[in-house]
């Protein structure tokens, strides 16, 4: 079985892991680590500075170090993991990794929001529950 785990590194990252870590061990399941990093600014990166773009870069840099970095934290566990690091809006591109790699279940974070700030903000879990393919394990993250 292939998991899909979505990582935010929000302050949750370290405390979603043992959960991703539980999950593909009663599973016996291939972990693949998501982080959907932010999409072009508007207009692209041709209009804005080089300072603009040298910043976005070394964002991207280090969000791919720490992914990688989580992804051999559950190796050295046993746990056969791969990171993944791609640009678009979250819960599109969560799903669609989803089906490319047949997964068998998504494991996301739940922040605790709230129903009024899904409804203003918007959640990357909610839309990913509802058009998910396959089943979502949300692990409460609270703190």
């Amino acid at each position: 079985m292939n998991i899909l785990a979505a990582i935010d590194f929000s302050d949750a990252t370290n405390r979603l892991v043992p959960a991703i870590t539980q999950f593909s061990k009663a599973h016996d399941a291939k972990v693949w680590l998501i982080h959907v990093a932010e999409e072009e600014p508007p207009g692209g990166f041709e209009v804005h500075s080089t300072t603009l773009r040298d910043a976005v870069a070394e964002t991207y840099r280090d969000e791919h170090k720490r992914l990688q970095e989580l992804a051999k934290e559950l190796r050295d566990q046993k746990i056969d993991a791969t990171a993944l690091l791609i640009r678009g809006p979250a819960a599109e591109t969560i799903l669609q990794e989803a089906e490319r790699l047949d997964t068998g279940a998504i494991i996301i974070g739940s922040h605790g929001h709230g129903a009024l700030h899904d409804v203003l903000m918007g959640s990357t879990g909610s839309s990913v529950l509802r058009q998910s393919h396959c089943p979502v394990v949300v692990v409460p993250i609270r703190g």
